[in-house]
């Protein structure tokens, strides 16, 4: 299960082919395929895995792709097809693929000329209405012990999600700070516009928590405490305690290769309930801000702000609407090349 946000184009195959060689480990890849184009080589990897024990064995393997609209493909791709250097064109027989993505990102179009295409609208509440009560329903149980919930306010809890595993998800974050006698099912909030709107009133009441997420909001991937304190301009060790305390449960913190702790938002719903409470006005001043402090050029030697800036500087000076910026980057013949 992987999430392509942020992923080099070339790591993700040799990421997919790692996890099926360490689930498989009598089928890895024979040396000549070391050599290989990364998505050939994962072609090859799946091929030899149906051949010698899914088919044989009747098994089947699926490869879950998170946020496959986040994909960015590399430089000098097929513009007919630019999945082509990531997904392998025709899977082998007991291989199956499921992404996600946003029903309108024009890469959907390129997966239904690969074959055997089934798309589910998830947005269609009609259809997938008792389904998704039912991944609600099955999610609070699975939690409900560890948070000393009864049936009733499970029951409670399923009814107001409305079929929205994002209102269980941000729900049970918030349940989990509580005592036992505060989690209530009469405070929860009906649907998950209620919610982040209960959420952000709760927490807005700290100013480097509305600075700190609407920085999240603005950035381009997942910032470290140091970073996000730089860009917004925080002077003390209390302002970033205040951030983690108040804006916790809307951030997932991941980790960089160099091992540094990172946050991003943990779902776009909530980015786009923050971008609205804090205003067009606010999330241009934070793209200025990152603009300026952060995806700077020059910029230092250091590997991971140097690439934040040669993949987002110009981005954010347009996001500011700092256009004699952007065309002073976009000339700067040390930053094209």
């Amino acid at each position: 299960d992987r999430d392509v946000t942020g992923v080099q184009t070339c790591a993700l195959p040799i990421s997919l082919v790692t996890q099926i060689e360490a689930r498989h480990p009598d089928q890895r890849d024979v040396e000549s395929d070391r050599r290989m184009h990364p998505a050939a080589r994962l072609a090859a990897a799946l091929g030899r895995l149906s051949e010698r024990e899914l088919v044989p064995c009747g098994k089947r393997l699926v490869v879950l792709i998170d946020g496959l609209d986040e994909y960015d493909a590399p430089v000098g791709a097929v513009a007919r097809d630019p999945l082509a250097a990531f997904l392998p064109y025709a899977l082998p027989r007991g291989v199956s693929f499921v992404c996600a993505s946003r029903p309108r990102h024009p890469y959907v179009d390129m997966l239904a000329t690969r074959g055997v295409l089934v798309q589910l609208d998830l947005d269609d509440e009609q259809s997938f209405a008792a389904d998704n009560a039912a991944t609600v329903r099955a999610f609070w149980e699975q939690v409900a012990p560890e948070l000393e919930l009864d049936s009733r306010f499970i029951d409670g809890a399923v009814e107001r999600a409305g079929g929205n595993m994002q209102h269980a998800a941000a729900l049970r974050q918030h349940l989990a700070g509580l005592p036992p006698s505060q989690r209530r099912v009469e405070n929860i909030p009906r649907g998950l516009a209620a919610l982040l709107a209960s959420t952000w009133e709760r927490i807005a009441t700290e100013l480097s928590v509305v600075d700190g997420l609407g920085i999240l909001c603005a950035a381009r991937e997942p910032l470290t405490l140091n970073e996000l304190g730089a860009v917004a301009g925080w002077t003390g060790e209390a302002q970033r305690r205040a951030f983690m305390r108040g804006g916790c449960e809307l951030l997932i913190e991941t980790a960089r290769p160099d091992g540094a702790l990172a946050y991003r938002l943990h779902h776009d719903s909530i980015r786009t309930h923050v971008a609205s409470a804090i205003g067009a006005a606010a999330l241009r001043r934070h793209h200025g801000a990152l603009a300026s402090k952060l995806a700077t050029w020059p910029t230092v030697v250091d590997a991971i702000p140097r690439r934040y800036a040669l993949r987002h500087a110009l981005l954010h000076r347009a996001e500011a609407g700092a256009w004699a910026e952007a065309w002073r980057l976009a000339t700067d013949m040390s930053f094209v090349e």
